[in-house]
């Protein structure tokens, strides 16, 4: 993990994670979307929980990986 919060290790990990969001993402979004800053709370708040079925954050890191992903 790096100081920001974006995932390093294990490297098999990474390019998992991001197409996991990306398809979160595209589903649950119009695509018409422009700004990440005009998506409903509700809605991120839906697709964040859904990746941490699948994924194990570091303990103690979860808000610091939160906040580098839905930047």
């Amino acid at each position: 993990m790096s100081v920001i919060g974006q995932p390093l290790a294990p490297p098999e990990a990474l390019p998992k994670w991001r197409n996991a969001l990306g398809f979160l993402v595209r589903d649950h979004l119009d695509i018409t979307v422009m700004e990440w800053a005009k998506v409903d709370q509700n809605e991120i708040t839906i697709m964040w929980d859904k990746p941490l079925t699948r994924f194990v954050l570091p303990q103690g890191l979860e808000n610091l990986i939160k906040e580098y992903t839905l930047k």
